[in-house]
C-alpha cells in the first residue's frame, strides 16, 4: 500500500490456517513426513537473517522444519541453474 502500482488483489494472502488445511489434505498431518525442504541463499549477513526468519515463520505457523543452505554467489548460481533447491532467496 502506498506504492504506485500496488494491487491488493494480486498474490497470495497470509493464511496459515488454510495452509495447514492444505498440508493435511495432501497427507502431511504429521509435518515430519514432509520431504526435506532446503532454502538456498547466497552468502550475506542480511540474506542469512531473511532465511532464518523464513525458517522460523514456517516452524511457528505451519510446524515445518526447513534446512538453510548458504553458498558463495558463483556456487549458488550454479545450484539455482541445476534446480537444487525447493526454495531460494533472490533480490534486486
Amino acid at each position: 500500500p502506498g506504492i504506485v502500482g500496488h494491487d491488493p488483489t494480486i498474490g497470495l494472502r497470509f493464511d496459515p490456517e488454510q495452509a495447514k488445511k492444505l498440508l493435511d489434505e495432501a497427507g502431511y498431518k504429521d509435518r515430519s513426513k514432509l520431504p526435506k525442504i532446503q532454502l538456498g541463499f547466497n552468502t550475506s549477513e542480511n540474506h542469512a537473517r531473511i532465511a532464518e526468519n523464513v525458517q522460523a515463520q514456517l516452524k511457528k505457523n505451519l510446524g515445518i522444519d526447513i534446512e538453510l543452505v548458504n553458498e558463495e554467489w558463483k556456487t549458488y548460481i550454479k545450484a539455482l541453474q541445476a534446480k537444487n533447491y525447493q526454495m531460494y532467496r533472490m533480490g534486486w
